[in-house]
């Protein structure tokens, strides 16, 4: 059987380090002025005062580390380091699980959920996130995710400080492969390509301006490299955010240009062809997150170029964009103020998009979050 992954990494300022959560504190959100304080309880606290509150429009919101967002057939998943939580469509919890150790990691392929903390892997029914699988985990995993056939890739790294890719069955929970890799650098983002074909891995190289996706072909439960970006290449070495499938799949970085790596052959020649630009994001914009999972289209969430402080103040603008035709299929605007943006969500079901945005950040950490549901409006 084989799958491909593509590994993307991190050279943002906004990549933070692990921390330890804090307390959730939820309190009435009716405040007599109508003030988003009531998003958190109103006593003082240093952390949170010190970046912006939660957007009045938020559906749900807490004081600790946000994952990940996913959303299911059943509402939206948010997965924080001791808790995984279902809400509706309304924001209202249906079902939640208490993780036993910290999260470090999760990936969801619409269907399943799996978790990683520090000595397991975890799969979760999506719905009543109820535990179906736990196993052991054989190596430390800093980023992960689903293929088909119930398969999870996780980005590792052994005692040795050694870098791999591991493939778990997250029905049985027996360990399919693992392969080291040429590239040791650590690995913020690991990409599914829609067809199963690959994984492409973005390597750390916070020290650097570039970075350097890597494509690996997963066969049998063993990744082997086929083929990277043009380091010397501006564009191709930008980070990658979105992946779409069709023929070919192609995948598209943070400055809107599109690229194809169809012709990339066993080996690390650079294989990364340029494939034209979205051409929907304004001269003046820079694009803020993308959907990685949204695998039909180009999920955008950009704000005006020059905008310092919290993000989206404003108000920031999300479209979705068909590959094929480069047309805008539908827009919407999110209004901030958040400190950062941790994920943006398409929803199919319900014709709108979901955003995951912290309230602060620092250089250890983005604390605080809150997710907000934006209705799309068709743009055809």
């Amino acid at each position: 059987m084989r799958a491909v992954v593509i590994v993307i990494a991190c050279v943002l300022a906004s990549c933070a380090r692990e921390t330890e959560p804090d307390e959730l504190r939820f309190v009435d959100a009716s405040l007599p002025d109508g003030s988003p304080w009531g998003l958190f309880d109103a006593t003082p606290n240093p952390r949170r005062d010190a970046g912006p509150r939660p957007p009045s429009s938020a559906l749900s919101w807490g004081e600790d580390e946000l994952v990940q967002l996913f959303v299911g057939d059943a509402g939206y998943l948010v997965v924080r380091r001791d808790v995984v939580q279902r809400f509706d469509r309304d924001g209202v919890e249906r079902a939640r699980w208490d993780a036993p150790e910290r999260v470090v990691t999760a990936a969801f392929d619409g269907a399943q959920l799996t978790v990683v903390d520090g000595t397991s892997v975890v799969a979760l029914d999506a719905d009543a996130l109820v535990e179906q699988m736990r196993t052991p985990l054989a190596r430390r995993c800093s980023s992960a995710t689903m293929l088909s056939g119930a398969r999870l890739v996780c980005r590792d790294r052994d005692e040795a400080s050694t870098h791999g890719l591991t493939v778990y069955d997250v029905v049985s929970g027996v360990e399919l492969g693992h392969a080291i890799t040429s590239d040791q650098r650590s690995v913020l983002h690991l990409f599914a390509v829609p067809d199963d074909a690959a994984v492409i891995a973005l390597p750390d190289v916070a020290w650097a301006s570039w970075v350097q996706p890597r494509l690996y072909r997963v066969e049998d439960g063993v990744a082997s490299e086929w083929g990277i970006a043009d380091a010397h290449d501006s564009e191709s070495a930008a980070p990658f955010l979105a992946i779409v499938r069709g023929a070919p799949a192609r995948v598209v970085n943070e400055r809107g240009h599109v690229f194809r790596f169809d012709t990339c052959a066993e080996g690390t020649a650079p294989c990364f062809e340029r494939d034209g630009s979205l051409g929907t994001i304004g001269v003046r914009e820079s694009v803020v997150a993308m959907d990685d999972l949204d695998h039909d289209a180009v999920l955008t969430l950009s704000q005006r170029q020059g905008s310092t402080g919290p993000r989206c103040v404003g108000g920031c603008a999300l479209r979705r964009t068909d590959l094929a035709t480069r047309a805008v299929l539908a827009e919407g605007t999110f209004e901030g103020p958040v400190g950062g943006v941790i994920a943006v969500r398409w929803d199919p079901r319900g014709g709108a998009a979901f955003v995951a945005g912290s309230t602060s950040c620092s250089d250890v950490a983005c604390r605080g979050w809150s997710v907000t549901r934006v209705v799309m409006e068709d743009a055809r």
